[in-house]
């Protein structure tokens, strides 16, 4: 068999109803098949926890109903209106997994109902497949543990996890699992140095797949002009917060800039018909107000991503556990001073994209080649 024959499998979260999830897993896609390999595709596995927590109904436990009859029915109402919009953001991104991704054709929603592929390799990764505050303990799965997966060769791709959910246990359990792997490496130097005194192969750090791939293959998907005036962009976890609002108004001349919101969750149906927030997009529509925006206010990973592929005039605001990429990301690109904690530290002067660039390439680059190996040994 020749070796770009073969058969590439990869378990990552790329059927989560998320911009991030989705982008991740269609940049690890491309660049596979950059590489020459044709046969390349995701498993469908789509288990029921990942299912369950974008599920709007699943949030009916939280809503409070012990008040007076009137806020109740207000509560109620809001909620409906949660629930339809989460249904149609659901959908659209659903539509653009359709277009964008590669997948096996039956769902899968346990590592009870994974069958056997056949399959010559396993890519595990990229997200947070090792998460055990997302999977609830770790997923055979996501191990290549299951089945489908009892002779062919595994290795993985930069998945994550969040270091504070580990038990000792936990982090023994992950270092027998990788004893099968024939090459690993993690997203975050930090899981690299919980893990690589329990592991006896060398583990890389690679890049998230979005600056991986680079920007032709997402400029390749990205939809027109969605905003004929020029604006402002906002994809922030919460974008009312007092940080990003006072990190607007640094901006030169913001006032003659129209603002536009991307939630990262579903809003009510108020929000919904405000022409300014946009919850309920495609992957290609979310992509499209970043490209084009003038200027990108985010406290997002990804945001920061496209802002880099895009080439944008961008700040990130500090977010409590939730900026550590980000972070290091900056620190890479000598690009420190666009992370802030106060808007008064904001500076929006043009940034040197050739030296951005030839940076990007560098780390772009060594995490490609570990790809490059690891496929083809």
């Amino acid at each position: 068999m020749k070796n770009k024959d073969k058969k590439i499998r990869i378990v990552s979260f790329q059927n989560a109803r998320n911009f991030g999830a989705v982008c991740q897993a269609y940049g690890l896609q491309q660049t596979i098949l950059s590489l020459g390999y044709t046969d390349v595709k995701f498993l469908n596995y789509n288990p029921q926890y990942l299912k369950d927590r974008y599920n709007p109904i699943k949030t009916w436990q939280y809503l409070n109903l012990k008040t007076s009859f009137p806020r109740k029915i207000s509560r109620i109402i809001r909620w409906l209106s949660y629930v339809l919009t989460t249904i149609i953001r659901n959908r659209r991104i659903e539509q653009s997994i359709k277009r964008m991704l590669r997948q096996t054709p039956h769902e899968l929603m346990s590592a009870e109902e994974v069958v056997e592929e056949e399959t010559d390799l396993l890519i595990c990764g990229s997200d947070q497949i090792w998460n055990v505050a997302l999977t609830g303990s770790l997923d055979p799965v996501f191990f290549g543990l299951a089945r489908y997966c009892e002779k062919e060769q595994i290795i993985s791709y930069a998945p994550s996890t969040e270091i504070s959910s580990l038990t000792e246990g936990t982090i023994n359990q992950m270092a027998n699992y990788l004893a099968a792997f024939s090459h690993v490496s993690v997203r975050e130097k930090s899981i690299k140095e919980l893990l690589q005194p329990k592991v006896s192969k060398p583990i890389e750090v690679t890049v998230d797949p979005t600056i991986l791939c680079g920007r032709k293959a997402f400029d390749n998907i990205t939809s027109k002009h969605l905003v004929n005036k020029p604006y402002i962009c906002v994809y922030a976890y919460t974008p009312d917060d007092e940080l990003i609002q006072e990190t607007i108004k640094t901006i030169p001349s913001y006032t003659q800039y129209e603002v536009h919101y991307i939630l990262f969750s579903a809003t009510n149906l108020s929000q919904w018909r405000d022409k300014s927030i946009h919850s309920v997009l495609t992957i290609e529509d979310f992509l499209s107000y970043i490209k084009y925006a003038s200027y990108v206010v985010t406290n997002s990973f990804h945001g920061l991503a496209f802002s880099l592929l895009f080439e944008k005039n961008f700040i990130v605001t500090w977010m409590n556990n939730k900026s550590t990429r980000t972070e290091a990301l900056l620190k890479e690109l000598k690009l420190n001073d666009k992370l802030i904690q106060d808007a008064a530290c904001a500076k929006w002067g043009n940034i040197d994209y050739q030296e951005v660039n030839e940076l990007l390439d560098t780390i772009r680059n060594a995490s490609r080649e570990y790809l490059r190996n690891s496929i083809y040994d």
